[in-house]
């Protein structure tokens, strides 16, 4: 009931409406909705989420400005402090999940995040109106970047190199 989030995908998207309504309704969570696009690094700093879901995109943009400001530093060799001056400034100093989700991340960008302490967990929706079909929960031994388990009564199998889901 502790946790936040900001929401700033839009409610097409099955799992914006997963993690945000369906969530807040069954933990309490408290749900800030963002501005405009152009405010979301503002809302982001704002909130400091404990819970955020976006697409890659957002994931790479503060990546690539991230590593502008290291030059050509890695963030493996950063102090902690640093690390958390970082967290904060992209408003994920208090990110106990972050999700990534709608298309592919790249593992690049996976492995930057988790050398800053936040590690980002892989969400797999079938489309925008079926629903979360599986999540990476943090598995220990789990690849970085897969999607996670299957959630229960949902089945899979690839058949002709088409990925088929049910449940």
């Amino acid at each position: 009931a502790s946790d936040r989030m900001l929401v700033f995908m839009p409610f097409s998207d099955a799992t914006t409406r997963a993690l945000s309504l369906f969530q807040s309704i069954n933990t309490g969570c408290v749900l800030y909705y963002g501005e405009e696009l152009e405010k979301l690094h503002q809302n982001l700093t704002h909130v400091q989420p404990t819970i955020i879901y976006s697409s890659p995109i957002l994931w790479e943009r503060f990546e690539s400005v991230i590593r502008v400001k290291l030059g050509t530093a890695s963030p493996d060799v950063l102090s902690a402090g640093v690390k958390d001056k970082l967290r904060t400034f992209i408003g994920c100093r208090e990110a106990r999940f972050a999700f990534s989700g709608a298309v592919a991340i790249h593992s690049r960008t996976l492995n930057f995040y988790a050398a800053l302490g936040l590690r980002i967990r892989n969400i797999y929706a079938k489309g925008a109106l079926t629903g979360v079909c599986s999540i990476d929960l943090g598995t220990e031994g789990r690849t970085p970047g897969s999607c996670g388990t299957l959630l229960p009564g949902i089945q899979a199998r690839v058949t002709a190199g088409v990925l088929e889901i049910s449940g």
